[in-house]
Formats: structure tokens, sequence, C-alpha cells
């Protein structure tokens, strides 16, 4: 056991928790999982009874942090430790029982279960802390204030957190993970389209935990025109409008620029717009990795857009800088599109018809 990393969940008996646990032990983790509903942790343990421990514990009672350290014992150490238990609901009468009973949980639980994750990793040298918070923490929202409010104060927490790993220059990595809907029995209501799976949120975030690499081709110093979307399709009305019948129009966007500058713009745009996500880099662009250049793979690729910019008038209105700004911005506010993509659900699908 002391080979592979150990790990604690706490909230694990359902939703991300426990859809987190089986990712790990996928990952050759032993886990430890918490929860108040014992049945349940029952049955996760036993479909992992060599990987996985578990101990029936609620984490706003006041013996919480000894079942943690019991747990610990048992593991026989402890590298990762994650917050997953939460509470949300509606309240649009107010009600504040209800309200109380959010944040004694989100605020108070949780406020001491990382104090005691942050002085154990501070105490042993090394660790890695992280919290299933949310995207609410975002803005208040009528519908659930306690909610909303309660993950605003725990990504406030974390960034602490964070500042005080980094002003200690410990080995402690600090990852505040920020899920969309993800269809959980927190989320009230039928199954909506626009939600994730709790089991693709939890692979998600294992591969932040484990800083999954940016390959680049051989030394990345290959050329290429970069055109922004925008630009392209308005060519093209023009081209369709005001081009002459028999002609060939070249659209190209004036911004050669080799791979390896690509991503460590995307990188650093990344620095400023997910800070939060850097899990313990300095940077973005530590994760880029230079893997074996593919075969017959083109030098550069360059376009001359002398004709389209004399005789219809047309120029680009990005550049290089800007254009890769607005696409970031775009891919992060539509992350459900391009994991279509990468899971293979996106079937070649245009203008609304399927080839």
């Amino acid at each position: 056991m002391n080979k592979s990393k150990k790990a604690i969940i706490v909230g694990a008996s359902s939703g991300i928790g426990k859809a987190l646990a089986r990712e790990l032990v996928k990952n050759n983790y032993f886990v430890g999982i918490t929860g108040r509903r014992d049945a349940l942790l029952l049955k996760l343990k036993k479909e992992h009874p060599e990987q996985i421990h578990y101990v029936t514990s609620d984490c706003t009672k006041s013996y919480a942090l000894e079942d943690i350290e019991k747990l610990t014992k048992e593991l026989g150490g402890l590298d990762l430790f994650i917050i997953s238990a939460g509470r949300g609901a509606l309240n649009l009468k107010l009600d504040f029982d209800l309200e109380d009973k959010i944040n004694k949980l989100n605020v108070i639980a949780f406020t001491n279960l990382v104090n005691w994750g942050m002085l154990f990793f501070e105490k042993q040298g090394f660790g890695h802390l992280a919290n299933i918070s949310s995207v609410a923490s975002q803005r208040g929202g009528g519908l659930a204030p306690a909610y909303h409010a309660s993950k605003a104060y725990q990504a406030s927490y974390f960034e602490g957190m964070a500042q005080r790993a980094a002003h200690s220059k410990s080995n402690i990595y600090i990852t505040d993970i920020r899920p969309g809907f993800v269809r959980t029995p927190m989320l009230q209501g039928k199954e909506m389209f626009w939600t994730s799976t709790k089991e693709k949120a939890a692979v998600q975030i294992v591969n932040a935990i484990k800083k999954k690499k940016l390959p680049i081709y051989g030394d990345g110093k290959q050329i290429r025109d970069w055109l922004y979307v925008n630009d392209h399709v308005r060519a093209l009305l023009i081209v369709a409008l005001k081009g002459q019948i028999g002609e060939t129009y070249n659209i190209g966007g004036n911004n050669e620029v080799q791979n390896i500058e690509v991503v460590e713009k995307i990188c650093d745009i990344l620095n400023i717009l997910i800070p939060e996500r850097l899990n313990g880099l300095d940077s973005y662009r530590e994760l880029i990795t230079f893997v074996q250049d593919r075969p017959g793979h083109d030098v550069r690729y360059a376009i001359d857009n002398t004709k389209i910019k004399t005789n219809l008038g047309w120029m680009p209105k990005e550049n290089f800088k800007s254009g890769m700004q607005k696409t970031v911005e775009w891919y992060l506010g539509n992350l459900s599109w391009s994991e279509n993509i990468q899971n293979g659900s996106y079937k070649l699908e245009r203008l609304g018809v399927k080839l």
C-alpha cells in the first residue's frame, strides 16, 4: 500500500464524491471515504475492498476530525484530501432554519476540514488539498441565496489557503474546483440537457489534479497563419456578394505564429482568466511538454491575401493576440461543446444536419 498514493474524500456516499472515489481507484489510489450514509459507503467499499477504506461520519459533528485522523492512519498516510461534502436548496421563503443548516455544513464544517487538512500537510511538508465548490461562487443567487454565498466564502477561503501555501514555499498544492451543473441528488428537478454527469465531472477533476500535459510536436517552431473566425466569415460574405465569378481569393490573417508561441499565449490567457485552476503551478506554461515530431510535419503555412484586400477591400479586424483572447474566452464559456468533441458524442453535425 505504501507505494500508492492515498486520498480521503469527505462526502463520498453519493454524487461527485462517489464518482471521484471510483476514478481515483482507477488511477491506483488507496481511498478513504466518509459520509453520513453507512449503507452507501459500504456498497462502494465492496466494489474495491482492497483499495477503499471507509468510516461513517457527519462532518458537522465534533468528532468529525477524529474520524478523518482514523482513516489517515488506516491508509498509512495522506497525499490528497478532497472536500466534497456540501448542501444546497431552493429557499424562496427565506427560511432561516434551512439557511442555517446550509451554512453549518458549507461554511463552519468546511472551514474546520480545510484547516485540519492544511495544518496536516504543513506538518508533513507536502500534500494536495482540494475542494469541490461550484460556479455558484461567482455571483449571488436569488433562488438559493445561502448556497451561493457559502460557495463564495469557500472560494475566498481557498484563495487564502493558496496564498498561505505560496508564502510558505511548501510543497502543498491547493485546488479550488468549481463545476457547473452536475446531475447529482443536490440538483433538484428532472434531468436537464445542459447538465454534466457526475462521472464526467469526476474524470475532469482527476485530470486537473494530475496536471495533464500540453504536448508540442518537435521543437514547436512550425509556423501557421492564424485567422479569427469572425474575420473569416466576413471574408466569405464579401467574396459571395462582391467577388468576380471565376476568380480565386486567398483569405489569410497576416498572423504567422510558431506553434509554441500559440500554446504559450493560450497559457498566459488562462493564467489570468482561471488562476484558481493552476493547481500549485506558477503558470500553465509548466504543463507544456515536447513530444516526438510527426513524420512530414509541414514547417510553414502562409497565405497571401493581397488580392482580397486590394480588390474587395477586406481586412482582418483581429490580430493574433485579440483573436486568441476571444477564442479562449469562448471555449471557457462553452465547455460542453468541446467536451462533446472529446468524448465522441459530436458526429460532424453541420448546419443542423447530421452526416
